[in-house]
């Protein structure tokens, strides 16, 4: 009778135990994976300044602009919002010049994180999704492959009423070319006899994470080794020497502010130095000018932008650069003879300063400006140096400040411009601490040519 009774409790609770399993199983989908609903992935690649143009001698062809955009593999990877794989899709096909760049899928709705990944060569095609999801920094560069590495990760809320998604991929590697013009005003009969050669101290990285931090910055893996870059056999034609494009993973100086270069000319050796960012998906040329005689600047800004002044050589005797609002500044700007010897016993310098904007940007009471001031002469001593100071009260577009700087070094005669403008503070550059700048022309996420006297 226990047994019989027990039994007939059982049957009569199966019909309430059978609700709550069909109420279980029909909302756990929605709770857990969602709506399955239909997804266009639309596939772009960032903007970039891969092809920028700057002048007849820094520029890429149409085709290489075509090569650079080629797709010829790409996996996306599609994680739910626990991190579990959702969707593996290798679309090579499916992305071409001549198709629509879409390609259409089924996903649940909800948060997904997206990465995707294109033309990686061959030997590190197939990532665990592991190394995927740890940004695990990869050799790209590759000799002989024809592909421009990209990759891009994003997150997406999918739903049932938006069918479009975006991936926009990054190229992960910036490009770059070196020019060399000789001004010298004895060239090419300056040029010593023997090997040409330009080194840059440790600037290639040997690897890159396989995402960017975020544009406009740049996040080198932790442990990571550089390999200096070296142009030899350097020859010239109309005085001007160009080494054609190559590509490198995103770089900056590690240790030091600036990376170090070396120009071995036959027997003579010049050193320099340059601060630069060079960011994934972008161009750089690099312009080197050999010069008898060039200047060089020390700026030094308060309760202004923590970071740096750039100062920009525009052509091979003029230097222009923006002082931030409200800031007091210092300046020290020295003359730089490039040849072996020393200053002629007659040589000196003479500033014409002509401020059209006195009442915004005002130099400190008592500045007594170089007039045909005499430089020292003789084996040993150092180019001259000027130092000057003031503050500017606001910002204006209405004028500069014109510093004509004429040098006289026995028949040799030269006049350097300094173009001094205002600019307003940009967000987050309020501080009070001191920016200090030398003249190391600093490349901009815009990709700005990097300009280097030697």
């Amino acid at each position: 009778m226990r047994v019989q009774k027990t039994i007939g409790w059982l049957l009569a609770l199966t019909p309430l135990l059978a609700l709550f399993s069909c109420e279980s199983d029909d909302t756990m989908p929605d709770s857990q994976q969602g709506e399955l609903v239909p997804v266009t992935i639309r596939l772009g690649i960032e903007g970039s300044g891969m092809a920028t143009r700057t002048d007849e001698v820094h520029h890429t062809t149409a085709l290489e602009e075509e090569a650079e955009s080629a797709i010829n593999s790409l996996d996306i990877f599609i994680l739910d919002d626990s991190g579990n794989l959702e969707k593996q899709l290798d679309l090579s096909t499916d992305f071409n010049s001549n198709a629509s760049n879409t390609a259409t899928v089924e996903l649940t709705t909800g948060s997904k994180t997206v990465y995707a990944i294109a033309n990686l060569p061959e030997d590190i095609e197939e990532l665990e999704l592991d190394a995927i999801q740890g940004n695990n920094p990869l050799d790209v560069i590759r000799e002989g492959h024809e592909y421009i590495p990209m990759s891009a990760d994003t997150t997406w809320d999918v739903t049932s009423s938006q069918t479009t998604y975006e991936v926009d991929l990054i190229r992960m590697v910036a490009k770059m070319d070196v020019t060399i013009i000789d001004e010298r005003a004895a060239s090419p009969a300056t040029r010593a006899e023997g090997s040409h050669t330009l080194t840059i101290k440790e600037f290639l990285p040997h690897t890159t994470n396989l995402f960017r931090e975020a544009h406009g910055i740049i996040e080198l893996p932790e442990e990571i080794g550089f390999a200096n870059f070296t142009w030899k056999s350097i020859e010239y034609e109309d005085s001007k020497a160009h080494h054609d494009h190559f590509y490198l993973h995103e770089s900056k100086p590690r240790e030091k502010a600036v990376f170090e270069l070396t120009l071995h000319d036959g027997e003579k050796e010049r050193n320099g130095s340059f601060s630069a960012e060079l960011y994934r998906n972008h161009y750089f040329p690099l312009v080197i000018h050999l010069t008898d005689y060039n200047m060089s600047f020390e700026i030094t800004t308060n309760l202004a932008a923590i970071g740096t002044v750039q100062v920009t050589k525009t052509n091979t005797s003029e230097y222009t650069f923006d002082l931030p609002e409200g800031c007091t500044f210092s300046m020290k700007a020295t003359l730089n003879r490039n040849m072996s010897g020393s200053w002629a016993s007659d040589a000196t310098w003479d500033w014409d300063v002509t401020n059209s904007i006195d009442e915004i940007l005002v130099f400190d009471t008592g500045t007594t400006w170089p007039d045909n001031a005499q430089i020292p002469s003789g084996t040993g001593e150092t180019n001259p140096t000027f130092t000057f100071s003031g503050t500017v009260s606001a910002v204006t577009t209405d004028g500069k400040c014109n510093i004509a700087v004429t040098m006289k070094d026995g028949d040799a005669e030269q006049t350097f411009n300094i173009v001094i403008g205002v600019r307003a503070l940009g967000n987050g550059e309020l501080g009070n601490q001191p920016s200090t700048s030398a003249l190391t022309r600093s490349a901009s996420p815009e990709a700005q040519p990097i300009i280097i006297e030697l």
